[in-house]
């Protein structure tokens, strides 16, 4: 009861300061909305979910960093599992996650959820409490995390599973990058940063024109543990905009 009465006066610090969800659980930057469902502290105290009015986007944007597909059926009182291999790094590791609508609805209201939890902890995710209440299935959800702050982000991949599923092995040899544009572009590559490839050495991973928001999926093979930087570019009215991401292999 302690524990959970600090976490979530913390998180209440945090909004009250404007810290950014990245130092506490809610990002007073957003205009959430009232209502069962709005943009607010849920669970234990380390979550804050809901819906809230969307003013501006970007160019460009991450769907998801995970090992597997997002994968929940909103008829069951389901809970997910979210949780990150070992790696590397020190003990006191904070993972912050982001959740998202891929679809607004006609008033320009979006979902979302910013999280944390301790690295070799796991964050519980009630399907219940938003996403099922909103009808927002797993094909309509964006998830990833980062160590750092939101501004110097390195990318952490989530595994996410069912609290109830009988054998918990989670598969970590491939990472599912997922992205997409708020414009239209005409083709997709990407390419390693280091590792053993060369500066030429780009994949292309769509050969025809995209629309916009219309997600691609890179998969990142694995490789020698650590930070490893992804290069992704796309065709656009003739020149080459490229955008740069920084993610730990386990």
């Amino acid at each position: 009861m302690t524990k959970i009465l600090m976490i979530t006066c913390f998180c209440m610090l945090s909004m009250a300061t404007g810290i950014k969800s990245q130092e506490g659980c809610c990002d007073p930057q957003l205009d959430a909305l009232s209502g069962s469902t709005g943009y607010a502290i849920r669970g234990s105290g380390n979550r804050c979910e809901g819906i809230y009015k969307r003013n501006t986007g970007s160019h460009f944007e991450i769907v998801s960093i995970l090992f597997q597909k997002l994968n929940y059926d909103l008829a069951n009182e389901t809970i997910l599992k979210v949780s990150t291999p070992e790696y590397d790094s020190t003990s006191n590791d904070t993972i912050h996650i982001r959740a998202y609508s891929l679809r607004e609805n006609p008033n320009n209201y979006y979902y979302r959820m910013d999280g944390y939890f301790v690295r070799d902890d796991i964050l519980l995710w009630p399907v219940g409490d938003v996403l099922e209440p909103l009808e927002l299935s797993d094909k309509m959800i964006g998830l990833f995390g980062w160590l750092g702050t939101y501004e110097d982000r390195l990318y952490i991949p989530l595994s996410v599973q069912q609290q109830s599923d009988s054998d918990p092995t989670a598969d970590f040899s491939k990472i599912l990058l997922k992205v997409r544009w708020s414009v239209g572009v005409e083709q997709v590559k990407w390419k390693i940063i280091g590792d053993d490839q060369q500066e030429n050495d780009w994949m292309v991973i769509a050969e025809s024109s995209l629309p916009p928001l219309r997600p691609v999926t890179i998969g990142i093979p694995s490789g020698p543990s650590g930070p490893v930087k992804i290069k992704v570019a796309v065709l656009r009215n003739g020149s080459w905009p490229s955008k740069t991401i920084e993610l730990m292999r386990p």
